[in-house]
């Protein structure tokens, strides 16, 4: 049968992410949208916030298949999904046990200072309080292992703030331990534990979301003069790692601060020297599901490092953070400078 749902509902994802304070935290997905299918960890013992969590997973898979016996091919209005771009109709087959831990808890510590990023601060003061919240998030994962709720092939997104620099790292590292995990990191900092975590497994990576390939533009994007720093860091990462697509660099493409060609270009050597054969594309969320923002730069940029990527043989993945239909429409675009370039060159 074929009904509305997505990916993050149908895999069963366990999502820890946003403001500890949130009423309702933990959520089936991370999608920048007001409402999103979460449940309220305030008040609840674990297994309460556990229980509540796969009865609202459970209730979105039902309604959504009752619907579409009623109503054939209408998305049903499901708060936080009926606007979603990841919401589609398909063959479904809900999993029983979660593939995908996130880690993305704030407040969180974080040196960077990305000009598109809303939640990280340098410091934060780990009180009483807010260690009780991260413990009670803990607490329902430890819940979910005893259950035996984990597939075997688990991974942590760790994706809290700064990880090298978090209080609560070593648990963290604890968690993955003989798991698999993606860190995100700024690479300010090369941290031996995770350096060996890529040398035990080629399941263990790092994401780094470079948005930058000059010195200046990186300053200017990340608010520090430490590009070479980070490039060093990667390098020693690299040199650490089991296999060559350990490292994932992400670009946050944002037009008129970091889409000049000399950044990409310079961003294609580095991707070289560090031998990765394919680069996140990405754009600023925090202007996903604004109809007013003119998308039309944003489309083109997109388009001329989707084709110096494929000139240079790295595969450009567009991340779910452009739609089906800006994805089409940078797919086009990059098809007409392409045939430009062509024609330039006969």
């Amino acid at each position: 049968m074929e009904y509305y749902s997505c990916d993050y509902i149908q895999n069963f994802y366990l999502m820890f992410n946003g403001d500890l304070d949130r009423e309702k935290f933990m959520a089936l997905c991370c999608e920048p949208l007001p409402i999103i299918p979460s449940v309220s960890i305030k008040d609840k013992e674990p297994s309460e916030i556990l229980d509540a969590f796969l009865e609202m997973r459970n209730n979105l898979i039902e309604y959504a298949k009752e619907y579409e016996e009623l109503h054939p091919g209408e998305k049903p209005p499901i708060d936080g999904c009926k606007d979603c771009s990841q919401f589609r109709k398909g063959a479904w087959s809900p999993k029983e046990k979660t593939p995908y831990i996130n880690f993305s808890m704030y407040p969180s510590p974080c040196q960077c200072k990305c000009i598109y990023c809303n939640v990280c601060t340098p410091k934060v003061e780990f009180t009483e309080e807010l260690k009780q919240k991260y413990e009670k998030v803990f607490s329902v994962v430890d819940e979910a292992i005893n259950r035996d709720l984990l597939a075997p092939n688990t991974r942590f997104q760790v994706a809290c703030g700064e990880i090298t620099i978090h209080p609560y790292k070593e648990k963290i590292y604890k968690y993955v331990e003989n798991r698999c995990a993606t860190f995100y990191t700024n690479a300010f900092k090369f941290d031996e534990k995770i350096a060996e975590f890529l040398s035990k497994s080629p399941l263990n990576t790092i994401n780094l979301s470079i948005d930058a390939g000059l010195s200046d533009t990186w300053e200017k994007v990340k608010g520090f003069n430490n590009f070479e720093k980070v490039l060093d860091n990667l390098y020693k990462y690299y040199k650490a790692s089991n296999s060559h697509n350990q490292i994932a660099i992400k670009y946050i493409v944002l037009p008129g601060i970091n889409d000049s060609e000399e950044d990409f270009k310079n961003l294609i050597n580095i991707l070289k020297r560090l031998k990765i054969a394919k680069l996140d594309v990405s754009r600023d969320t925090n202007y996903k599901y604004d109809k007013s923002y003119d998308k039309t730069k944003l489309i083109y940029s997109v388009a001329i490092l989707y084709i110096l990527c494929k000139l240079n043989k790295i595969n450009p993945i567009l991340y779910n953070t452009f739609s089906k239909e800006e994805q089409f429409m940078i797919l086009e675009t990059a098809k007409i400078i392409a045939k430009g370039i062509n024609g330039s060159s006969n």
